[in-house]
This record gives structure tokens, C-alpha cells and sequence, in this order.
């Protein structure tokens, strides 16, 4: 495991491999797991969450999952897309956030999960504003994006199909 995430994912293996779990111990919170799924033709996962990683975490963990997991992809529109939508939750929401990173049969989905069911809302900026293009560019990047209601929250989810994210394979 690299060392600059030591409480995050090995992004190496081909058998399930737990490396942290603790029970919520605040009503209204994820647990806090963290897990490398990778077997033959199954599907490799990352999980992270607010409780150990901040967004810096989640763009360096992402991009060195991607690159091992990952289908032939733009690793960085993938990092530019969880770096805006964990933005996004630490920003526009109160409480914790998780991020889950996965690819499976040539798909590679972003889940950002968090507490606030309030969805995301495009905004247009002054030319000089500095932010307020987080959502447009997750829409430009991404094959697609949805919002899905969950009991905690919801769920801002970016999927990439077969070939490069942001292009029509």
C-alpha cells in the first residue's frame, strides 16, 4: 500500500479484503469501511469516507485506483469529477460523506454519498466568480449523472461507459 494513503484502499488483489471497519457510533453516519473488491471478471472497489479522508484524499485514492482499475480511461476527468462533487458535500451539506469508486465490465461509477437530500443546483456564475461550475462541469465530464434519494441522504452518482469517460463509446 502506498503511503501517502495509509488509511485508505490497496488497490492491489484479487480477493476481498477488509481494511478498516467500525460501527457508526453517531446516529445519521456511514460506517466507516473501506474495501479493495477485485476478482476474476468481478468488479474492483474503493470506498472512502469524510471520517478519515478529506477531499485532497479522495482525488490522490481515486487516481491511483482508476489507473490500476480503471477500464481505458481519462483518469483526470474522473478525479476532476469526484474532486467537485466531494467539494460539493463538504461545502453545500452538513455531516459526513462517502465516496465509492467502482468499475465493473468495462463501467467505471462514482457515488458520492451524504447527508443532505437537497439536490445539487446549477448555478451560473459571474465571468470573474471563482466558483459556482462544479455541477457543469461534472455534467460535461461524465457520460451520465442522477441524483438518488436514499434514508440518509442521497446519493450524486457519474457513470462512464466502455472507452474514455466523456466520450460516446
Amino acid at each position: 500500500m502506498d503511503a501517502d494513503f495509509p488509511a485508505l484502499v490497496s488497490c492491489t488483489g484479487t480477493r476481498e479484503r477488509e481494511l478498516k471497519s467500525t460501527p457508526c457510533e453517531k446516529e445519521g453516519e456511514p460506517p466507516d469501511v473501506h474495501r479493495h473488491l477485485s476478482g476474476k471478471g468481478g468488479p474492483h472497489v474503493m470506498i472512502i469516507t469524510s471520517a478519515e479522508a478529506d477531499i485532497g484524499d479522495a482525488r490522490r485514492a481515486t487516481s491511483e485506483f482508476v489507473g490500476r482499475a480503471g477500464p481505458e480511461t481519462a483518469v483526470d476527468d474522473v478525479v476532476l469529477v469526484v474532486s467537485e462533487l466531494v467539494t460539493n458535500a463538504v461545502k453545500h451539506t452538513i455531516g459526513w460523506w462517502r465516496l465509492r469508486v467502482s468499475v465493473h465490465r468495462r463501467r467505471l461509477v462514482v457515488d458520492v454519498e451524504d447527508a443532505s437530500w437537497a439536490p445539487p443546483v446549477p448555478r451560473k456564475p459571474d465571468e470573474g466568480a471563482v466558483g459556482g461550475r462544479g455541477w457543469q462541469i461534472v455534467q460535461q465530464l461524465a457520460d451520465s449523472i442522477e441524483v438518488l434519494p436514499n434514508s440518509g441522504g442521497k446519493t450524486v452518482r457519474a457513470v462512464w461507459s466502455c472507452g474514455r469517460p466523456g466520450s460516446s463509446a
